[in-house]
C-alpha cells in the first residue's frame, strides 16, 4: 500500500509498530520504542528487541492495572470482574480460572507468574480467592483516616488499654444485651457462645482474644468493599 510521503512522528511510530509486532512472542503486543529506529534507519541484519513487560514491573502489579483499567476501583466493578473470572460461581477463584480470567483480558502470565500472583490474592492459603481477598489484593489497605478511626474503635474496646481485647471486656461493653439475643431467648444458645461468635469476626487465630492486628486486618477487608469515606 501506498503510504503518505511525511507523516507526524506518532504516525510513523504506530506504523513501525505494526511492522515490528510479528517479530515478537509477547501477546501484550507493545513494541520497544528502539525498534523503531531499527525499523527505519538500522543496518540491514539488525535484530529487533524483544519488549518484556515484566523486567520492568512485577506481574502483580500488571494484573492490578490491566484489571483496574478494564473500569475504575469501585465496588461494584471490581465485583462484576470478579464474577467474571468466577466461571463455577462458587464465590471462590480456582488458579485455572484466575488464569482463564487473565487471558480473557489480554494478560497471559507463565506459570511461575501466576504461581506468585494466586499466592498474593490469596492470602489465607486456602486454594481459592474470595472476593474479599480479590478486593483487598487490588485496592490495597485502608487509607489512614480509616486506619485512625479503626484505632479509635479497638481502644474503646480495649478498656485496659493492653493492647489486646478480651472476651471479659467484651462482655462488661455488650453483656446487658447477650439475654435480648433470639438465641439465647430460645434456649438453643448461652449468653457465652454468642459472644464468642460475634468475637470470632475479629479474632483471627481463634484464642478468645482479639488483637489490633486483627482487628485491623478484619476491617482491610470491609474496607475493601467500601468506596466513600463517608459513608
Amino acid at each position: 500500500p501506498q503510504y503518505r510521503a511525511t507523516t507526524a512522528f506518532g504516525a510513523e511510530f504506530e506504523l513501525a509498530a505494526e511492522l515490528v509486532k510479528p517479530q515478537f512472542t509477547n501477546t501484550s503486543a507493545i513494541t520497544h520504542t528502539g525498534n523503531f529506529f531499527t525499523f527505519v534507519a538500522g543496518a540491514p541484519g539488525s535484530q529487533f528487541v524483544p519488549y518484556n513487560l515484566g523486567a520492568t514491573q512485577s506481574a502483580l502489579q500488571r494484573v492490578k492495572e490491566r484489571i483496574l483499567s478494564r473500569g475504575n476501583a469501585t465496588y461494584v466493578a471490581l465485583q462484576r470482574a470478579f464474577r467474571t473470572f468466577d466461571d463455577n460461581h462458587n464465590r471462590l477463584l480456582s488458579r485455572k480460572e484466575l488464569k482463564e480470567g487473565l487471558d480473557i483480558i489480554g494478560l497471559p502470565l507463565t506459570t511461575s507468574e501466576l504461581d506468585a500472583v494466586f499466592k498474593e490474592f490469596d492470602t489465607d492459603g486456602n486454594g481459592g480467592i474470595s472476593l474479599e481477598e480479590f478486593l483487598g489484593s487490588l485496592r490495597g489497605p485502608m487509607n489512614q483516616r480509616r486506619e485512625s478511626l479503626v484505632m479509635e474503635a479497638f481502644q474503646r474496646l480495649d478498656r485496659d488499654g493492653s493492647g489486646v481485647v478480651s472476651l471479659e471486656e467484651l462482655f462488661a461493653i455488650y453483656g446487658a444485651n447477650l439475654p435480648n439475643h433470639p438465641q439465647v431467648m430460645s434456649g438453643n444458645k448461652s449468653p457465652e457462645q454468642i459472644l464468642r461468635e460475634f468475637t470470632a469476626q475479629w479474632d483471627g487465630n481463634r484464642d478468645g482474644s482479639i488483637t489490633a492486628k486483627e482487628f485491623m486486618t478484619y476491617y482491610d477487608s470491609i474496607s475493601a468493599g467500601i468506596d466513600d469515606d463517608n459513608y
